[in-house]
């Protein structure tokens, strides 16, 4: 019997490391983010311009954060894409998944869509994300969105969900 508490003693100091550096995995990077810029002073006859902040999710890289005056917007807001997205989906053949994939594309100045890739690790299995892809890749008629006051492609990432 004292072997066994002699035995777990001695292991002890060993498995506490494994499990001090098995959860060092699971501590989330902050991601750097820039402090936005001032708010202008607006004369009281201009109507102030609604402004969005495109936030990127907290992925352990450094990407740059920018404020966007004007999103791109798709004929009819996010319910007529998300409508079109419904409408539109062919499920790949092969095992029936559910989920969602993230899909990110770049709104160019004119409205036309570039660019079009799954988010890394945001994808559910090859066939879904080409046939995400795809969708994605057919879509027409968006309005180009504004950086700083000026026209500019814009990088969106829209959540594609397959039931």
């Amino acid at each position: 019997m004292p072997w066994i508490i002699v035995l777990t003693l001695g292991l002890l100091p060993q498995w506490v490391h494994a499990q001090r550096s098995y959860n060092r995995w699971q501590i989330p990077t902050q991601v750097p983010t820039d402090n936005p810029p001032p708010k202008k002073s607006v004369a009281k006859d201009e109507p102030a311009e609604k402004s969005k902040t495109v936030v990127s999710p907290p992925t352990g890289t450094t990407e740059r954060l920018f404020h966007v005056q004007q999103m791109p917007q798709y004929p009819g807001g996010i319910e007529a894409l998300n409508h079109y997205i419904r409408k539109n989906l062919k499920r790949p053949k092969g095992k029936r998944l559910s989920g969602q994939v993230l899909v990110s594309f770049t709104v160019l100045q004119n409205g036309s869509i570039t660019g079009v890739h799954v988010k890394p690790g945001n994808g559910l299995d090859p066939r879904h994300d080409v046939a995400a892809v795809e969708l994605i890749s057919n879509l027409k008629g968006f309005e180009g969105g504004k950086l700083d006051g000026q026209p500019d492609d814009i990088e969106i990432a829209h959540p594609v969900v397959f039931r």
